[in-house]
């Protein structure tokens, strides 16, 4: 539902272009409407790189999720207490670094879609 503070302006194209149209602002994840609009008023458009981007570092970010669980199931295995105070492993600052790389992909993935 278009916002109460918004106009609507008439163009006249013929139908390959409106075509084209739908395709470019299909491809670039908006609408219709907010493709011209940026267009028209000579904003930036998303770049296609951009969600491919995002794509990746949320995926990244699911794998250290992930890697960051089968950690807290190893604490929970006593063989592993046992192996980690043996061997000097310290799987709680793994955890934190862990920890600490997803904040810093989330943060990432923020600045990428400012752009």
């Amino acid at each position: 539902m278009p916002s109460p503070n918004l106009v609507p302006v008439k163009a006249h194209i013929t139908p390959e272009e409106k075509e084209t149209l739908k395709d470019h602002a299909k491809s670039l994840n908006l609408t219709v409407s907010s493709f011209v609009r940026r267009v028209v008023t000579g904003q930036n458009l998303p770049s296609t790189q951009h969600h491919k981007e995002i794509r990746d570092l949320v995926k990244v970010s699911a794998d250290l999720a992930r890697l960051g669980n089968l950690f807290k199931l190893a604490l929970d295995d006593e063989d592993f207490n046992e192996l980690q105070k043996k061997e000097g492993l310290d799987a709680l600052s793994v955890m934190e670094e862990i920890n600490q790389s997803r904040k810093l992909l989330k943060q990432t993935i923020k600045e990428i879609r400012r752009v």
